[in-house]
């Protein structure tokens, strides 16, 4: 990788090579195919995960269930689709046209998030935040599932 850094004007164009070029890697092929192996797993196991929750969660809602059924079906009827085809394989662009369907993955991953915490952070200085203060050097965490499902924000 360093022999690209030497050209003038080089612009890294890939994940690998922005990798490469970054100093936490110092050049260690090994570690960054470790790394990139693992967010490819992790993309997958998420996706994976929130496609089976999404589900679940249609499977307890007949209504929903319908209406996700129907779009689709309108979806099929308008491109001619037969409805005895067991796959269906839409574009990007045809995805767009499944609002309903977009709503309740979204709806999905509000209710159950993928990360439902986040790592602590450090205060650096005080502050007070509605008449609380929190003193600096104070760790705080965010309850990523916990306000979503507050009812005075959801």
């Amino acid at each position: 990788a360093s022999y690209k850094k030497d050209q003038k004007d080089y612009q890294p164009t890939s994940l690998i090579e922005i990798l490469l070029e970054s100093d936490i890697y110092n050049d260690e092929v090994t570690i960054i195919a470790n790394d990139v192996i693992l967010m490819m797993m992790a993309a997958t196991d998420t996706s994976r995960n929130g496609s089976i929750i999404a589900l679940s969660h249609l499977m307890k809602n007949s209504k929903s269930k319908q209406r996700v059924r129907d779009e689709i079906r309108d979806f099929c009827d308008r491109e001619n689709i037969p409805e005895s085809e067991t796959s269906l394989n839409p574009s990007s662009n045809d995805i767009k046209q499944f609002t309903f369907l977009q709503n309740v993955i979204e709806e999905s991953f509000r209710f159950n998030p993928p990360v439902p915490n986040v790592d602590d952070y450090e205060i650096l200085e005080d502050i007070t935040v509605d008449g609380i203060t929190i003193k600096k050097g104070t760790l705080v965490k965010y309850n990523i599932t916990g306000l979503h499902h507050n009812p005075n924000e959801w």
